[in-house]
């Protein structure tokens, strides 16, 4: 008798076993999301990697071009905001003027001191600008 109990036993445990359901609770569903854009984010690194490596010498060197023409454009900017530095700390407000011309000979004189002091502070501010987006464009370059 103790034997067929014991065999009923292990077969409600059987029983027991095979009906028990695997639940996916939010945070192993999350684990598992995780470990997906983790594979996936390092598959994209290799294949940056490999994007890089197998690059052609003439892809390369038309790269460095747009480097270059890219440094110089920064530089070019800054040497302009230097200028413009030096001319507003030289300025005394007697002597300045802006002068326009067009290529029909017309010409604009302004010398008003408070009108160049506007147009200066707006062509620093663009300036600014213009230098912070060839920063920027330098910065997300890749070869």
């Amino acid at each position: 008798m103790i034997q067929k109990e014991q065999v009923k036993k292990v077969e409600k445990e059987e029983q027991k076993a095979t009906s028990l359901k695997v639940v996916e609770t939010p945070k192993t569903t999350e684990k598992i999301k995780n470990e997906e854009n983790l594979i996936s984010s390092k598959m994209n690194a290799k294949e940056e990697i490999r994007n890089i490596f197998s690059n052609s010498t003439e892809e390369k060197l038309l790269k460095l071009e747009h480097l270059t023409v890219l440094s110089q454009k920064f530089r070019a900017l800054k040497g302009m905001r230097d200028d413009l530095t030096k001319f507003i700390l030289s300025s005394d407000g007697s002597k300045e003027k802006i002068e326009l011309s067009n290529s029909s000979g017309f010409k604009f004189i302004v010398s008003n001191t408070q009108t160049i002091e506007k147009v200066l502070e707006l062509i620093e501010s663009e300036l600014n600008l213009f230098i912070s987006k060839a920063d920027k464009e330098i910065q997300e370059f890749s070869i």
